[in-house]
């Protein structure tokens, strides 16, 4: 602060430094107290590790509606897939892993989305889907946690 004091002192030679530091302590005051800006003394929430009933980032679920690009808890921007975009959408804090399976699952039922797994198209009742889609969803979450998108 003591920096910019005096830079603002050298432009105004008639006010002293003492009342500069008081005016700009007094408009950051007013800037955090109506909300312009916060202050945080823990670092953003983003877990590592995937929980039972796992949650995503909420900004990132709802501007991954309709874009690739989705926001992340360190303010990066992140771009997921059109599978990623659709299946993070069930990662709410309120679905467990079989929960997000089966709502994907859904959408491969209704041919919204495709994924194959080793080559072979998971197709809706098909013992590949049985087997690999948990495999997805764990993988899934794996990302998300790594591209701090996951909340606690």
């Amino acid at each position: 602060m003591e920096s910019l004091v005096k830079a603002i002192a050298s432009d105004i030679q008639d006010v002293s430094e003492t009342d500069i530091r008081t005016e700009i302590s007094g408009m950051a005051l007013r800037l955090i107290f109506s909300g312009v800006v916060s202050l945080a003394t823990e670092t953003a929430p983003c877990v590592t590790t995937i929980s039972e009933k796992p949650m995503a980032f909420l900004p990132a679920r709802v501007e991954a509606r309709s874009k690739n690009l989705v926001p992340n808890l360190h303010h990066d921007n992140i771009s997921l897939s059109n599978d990623q975009r659709l299946s993070i959408q069930y990662v709410n804090g309120e679905n467990t892993l079989s929960d997000i399976a089966n709502e994907i699952e859904k959408h491969i039922d209704k041919g919204e989305l495709n994924l194959s797994a080793n080559g072979t198209p998971m197709t809706a009742g098909s013992e590949t889907l049985k087997k690999h889609l948990p495999d997805y969803v764990k993988t899934l979450l794996v990302f998300l946690a790594g591209k701090a998108l996951l909340v606690g």
